[in-house]
């Protein structure tokens, strides 16, 4: 009797772990199909294997070929200028 209790208990546990497992994958599905939209997707289709230029943070001139979303996101990252207040 002990051992089903044991069992049980483990089922339980188990069951909990894979929940958990399985909403943090769905969140991560949601953020992935979040960054990688319809919009990106086409810019990178329109611009791969091309070479743009952008300012990095000390505002020199940097040239990225266009390979993947990665490289899309640092264009339009760093195409956006902040004060830093740090500064």
């Amino acid at each position: 009797m002990n051992h089903e209790k044991i069992t049980d208990s483990k089922k339980g546990s188990d069951n909990d772990e894979i929940q958990k497992l399985t909403a943090k994958i769905n969140e991560q599905s949601e953020t992935i199909n979040f960054y990688e939209n319809d919009y990106l997707k086409n810019i990178l289709k329109e611009y791969k294997n091309q070479t743009v230029e952008y300012k990095d943070a000390q505002n020199k001139g940097v040239n990225l070929k266009i390979t993947d979303l990665k490289t899309v996101y640092t264009v339009l990252i760093n195409s956006f200028k902040i004060d830093n207040p740090n500064d």
